[in-house]
């Protein structure tokens, strides 16, 4: 009964003509809300953005509701980061859209293994989505967004160009910001529950250190290990993100007498929030 409610909902979306919601914008779907940040950046008023994951849930468990699919149906284009809820809805979303342009961000970024540039976990088989959390990444995602909206709007090309510019400037400030506040941190270590910043990691020369990869929970022999290295490198806090429970990070943080900070990879407010992570690491590797 479900399926076939999604189903005639989802048939109500695509008949219905486009021309009823308005020409004024562009309309494009990204995946998670840091992309938005960076959509409005380039885009500028000539783009109407959705961003498909909500603040504040999980992108490894969520499930679109056909109520959020409306704008799915409208898109002429959909940026995907690789988040996990993609390999499933990315099909179904083109399924539902056909005409709609779908573009990778990380096209031409080297991933990296889920546990980033730390070799305590073995068994890592994905690669790492937030490729986000890189500013020198971030400038070779601009470059892709850019591309994709001169593709589907190319009678704007201009002024998307000039906005691109603009952003590729205030990346690298915010880079070389994050490079003088860690300059003198390289080789040091930081945890993280979840391993949601090796790009970041490894672009300031960091080691990151993750509790749990892929929702697993470390085994006692991983936690020994963990605990020895964060002796081994001074480490005082975890870093922990927000979506996730918080009953096992607790109980991480009371088996290693670490102090518990939040730290949102899905910030909308990117720039600020990554400035304010290498400032909060800044003090946390004193």
């Amino acid at each position: 009964m479900k399926n076939a409610i999604w189903i005639i909902t989802v048939l109500f979306l695509i008949l219905i003509p486009w021309k009823l919601f308005g020409d004024d914008h562009i309309r494009v779907c990204v995946s998670i809300p840091p992309q938005r940040f960076f959509l409005e950046k380039i885009g500028g008023n000539k783009v109407d953005i959705s961003v498909v994951l909500p603040p504040g849930l999980n992108p490894a468990t969520y499930e679109p509701k056909p109520s959020s699919m409306k704008s799915i149906t409208r898109a002429k284009a959909y940026i995907s980061t690789g988040v996990p809820f993609e390999r499933i809805w990315l099909g179904r979303f083109k399924n539902m859209n056909p005409r709609m342009m779908i573009s990778y961000a990380g096209r031409g970024i080297e991933l990296i293994p889920m546990n980033g540039n730390d070799i305590s976990h073995k068994h890592i088989l994905r690669y790492d989505p937030h490729i986000w959390l890189s500013p020198p990444l971030v400038m070779l995602q601009a470059r892709n967004i850019l591309d994709t909206l001169i593709t589907i709007d190319p009678v704007n090309a201009t002024y998307y160009i000039g906005n691109y510019k603009e952003f590729i400037d205030e990346i690298a400030s915010i880079d070389s910001k994050i490079i003088e506040l860690l300059l003198n941190k390289r080789g040091r270590a930081f945890v993280v529950y979840h391993p949601s910043w090796g790009y970041f990691a490894k672009a300031y020369g960091l080691k990151q250190i993750p509790v749990e990869v892929e929702g697993k929970e470390p085994s006692p022999k991983e936690l020994t290990e963990i605990i020895k290295r964060c002796r081994y490198y001074h480490v005082k806090a975890i870093y922990y993100q927000p979506q996730f429970p918080k009953k096992g990070i607790k109980t991480i943080a009371k088996e290693t007498g670490l102090k518990l900070i939040p730290a949102d990879p899905l910030s909308e407010e990117w720039d600020k929030n990554i400035l304010d992570f290498a400032i909060s690491l800044r003090k946390t590797l004193e």
